[in-house]
């Protein structure tokens, strides 16, 4: 059984500040690239294949969105 996690990597405007305030607050700055976690860690004991087959199929009628972050705390 694997732990999983699902994130998604927007393109950010900022990227510099979020690098800036990650390298200070976040120890997983230099393993993982600036996400937005969707789905905190979970087992599973489903392949990559089978897991991104079931995200497709479930998110099939889900069209593209926008997302505006302001502020942060740590």
């Amino acid at each position: 059984m694997g732990t999983r996690t699902i994130m998604i990597f927007p393109e950010f405007e900022n990227i510099d500040v979020i690098n800036d305030i990650r390298e200070k607050y976040d120890p997983l700055a230099d393993l993982v690239l600036p996400h937005i976690t969707l789905v905190f860690p979970f087992d599973s004991e489903l392949t990559n294949e089978e897991l991104k087959f079931h995200l497709k199929k479930c998110l099939n009628n889900i069209k593209p969105f926008k997302v505006k972050l302001e502020g942060f705390s740590k």
